[in-house]
């Protein structure tokens, strides 16, 4: 994973330094070797905790040999997935609105990667995969990284993060977290169920 220059002087002045890194693959201050080492880990942990509509991907899953008899069908999970959102019909290209069309399903690790169970024949898997390029996301994605970054590193780069500054940058990861859920929601429209339509058509 390439690490992002900007991105990583975004975390760093949530940290309470005036000190700007020129060259993060090469610098070998305690900053820069603190940010490289939380730098993946934070990425990858930034598209698992939220679905966002960018990362979101439907794609058709490989079918493998089932080997119980408690579900219908064993399909291969994509590697690139980091979160997996769940399992649907094939055609499938959005999210469900409603949980009459949500589907079970189990997930399990295996030597070979992840797996998953469901009774849907021909199914399309629903996941979130990293987006290396941090200059392609949107704002509050952006701000969101470099306070779980900043709130990751924090306490190698300070020496301790006696004046818990990475305490206060997680905080406001969460909070740009939540912001993004709600531009998230404001960038989509689905189509009214019947009964909605019905109860409105009553008013």
């Amino acid at each position: 994973m390439t690490i992002d220059n900007e991105l990583c002087n975004m975390a760093l002045s949530q940290l309470g330094g005036s000190l700007q890194i020129g060259d993060i693959e090469s610098e070998q201050t305690k900053e820069a070797r603190a940010l490289r080492l939380w730098y993946p880990t934070a990425i990858k942990q930034l598209f698992r905790d939220f679905e966002w509509p960018k990362a979101t991907k439907f794609k058709a899953l490989a079918e493998l040999e089932l080997d119980r008899d408690d579900w219908g069908f064993k399909f291969r999970v994509p590697t690139e997935s980091v979160a997996f959102r769940g399992v649907f019909p094939e055609g499938t290209t959005r999210k469900p609105t409603t949980p009459e069309e949500r589907y079970e399903y189990e997930l399990v690790t295996e030597e070979s990667g992840e797996a998953v169970y469901c009774d849907i024949d021909d199914a399309v898997g629903c996941y979130s995969v990293v987006l290396e390029d941090p200059k392609k996301w949107d704002p509050d994605m952006r701000i969101a990284g470099a306070m779980l970054l900043a709130g990751l590193a924090a306490v190698p780069i300070t020496g301790g993060d006696s004046a818990k500054l990475g305490e206060r940058a997680m905080k406001m990861y969460v909070a740009w977290r939540t912001n993004a859920k709600g531009n998230a929601l404001n960038e989509s429209q689905k189509a009214p169920s019947l009964q909605s339509s019905l109860l409105n058509a009553r008013r």
